[in-house]
């Protein structure tokens, strides 16, 4: 365990304070933004509407989302965020930008925080300009997340599938067609590699910090005992919340049991990483010491 320094934390109680929720895309991040919405912590006032990957719809902040994906864009990345390389380095210009919207919302709020997976790309940025930031870091296994993510793929196939017509349908068919019929084949050893990029950037990312400013959390703990979390946010991080059950925002038959993946995956150094990846996870999730797995 590295050791633990203040940097200043508790020594400028007039600063805004922020909540920063991070994590891998599909790892119910949405669902404890949305608890933590409930008991009265701002995490913005426009978001993306349900889907039905999504039912209960997502809560990114579309100022941050969208600011994210301008970023990605320029670099000719994917503005889903789904990748698993290094995020060229932003520009002055576009680091004031970045700026600009956390002054904006700090004026406006003196308690407040967002969530958008796409975050975890800019996790240095953020150390930079936000130093006193809290960082709530959602976990999931990787076997549930990817299972997540090639059935919400799929979906997205399907739709696109149904739109052809013509010359279109008929590439789709003799080409595509393996996306819809086989998903898993096509996405998880893609998928797998993004997972692992995120968590190892995560983990890269919270060694830079006191153990003061994160804290790593699993649904499951919520579940079971969400009285932990909350003790957390208010008592050790000063946040003024009213306290809301997580019962209230999860509904177990949305999360589908996951099948096993690794048959799926060729390069099998990449299910060792992983595995190494949650072991070191669990040992950060203490102390509820409860699985990911």
């Amino acid at each position: 365990m590295k050791t633990t320094t203040t940097k200043g934390l508790l020594d400028d109680e007039l600063n805004p304070k922020i909540l920063i929720i991070t994590g891998m895309h599909r790892s119910t991040t949405s669902l404890i933004t949305q608890w933590l919405q409930r008991c009265g912590l701002f995490i913005g006032e426009r978001f993306i509407g349900s889907d039905p990957a999504n039912i209960q719809g997502q809560v990114e902040d579309f100022d941050f989302l969208k600011m994210h994906e301008h970023l990605l864009e320029k670099r000719h990345y994917s503005t889903t965020g789904l990748t698993d390389r290094p995020i060229p380095q932003l520009t002055d210009e576009e680091v004031e930008d970045l700026k600009a919207l956390v002054e904006r919302r700090n004026k406006e709020h003196q308690q407040w925080g967002w969530k958008d997976a796409r975050t975890c790309l800019f996790l240095d940025v953020y150390e930079r300009i936000l130093p006193f930031a809290f960082y709530l870091v959602i976990v999931r296994d990787y076997t549930a997340t990817i299972n997540s993510m090639v059935m919400l793929q799929q979906q997205v196939d399907r739709r696109k599938f149904q739109s052809k017509k013509g010359v279109s349908r008929l590439m789709w068919k003799l080409f595509k067609m393996k996306r819809l019929k086989k998903p898993f084949e096509v996405h998880t050893e893609k998928f797998l590699k993004i997972w692992i990029y995120y968590y190892k950037t995560i983990l890269r990312h919270v060694r830079l910090l006191p153990e003061e400013q994160y804290m790593f959390v699993h649904y499951r703990q919520l579940v079971y005992n969400d009285a932990e979390l909350f003790k957390k946010l208010t008592l050790d991080w000063h946040f003024s919340l009213h306290y809301s059950p997580f019962a209230r925002v999860f509904k177990k038959e949305l999360l589908h049991r996951p099948s096993n993946i690794d048959k799926y995956v060729r390069d099998k150094t990449l299910i060792e990483k992983a595995k190494a990846i949650e072991d070191h996870i669990v040992y950060l999730l203490d102390p509820m010491n409860v699985k990911i797995v």
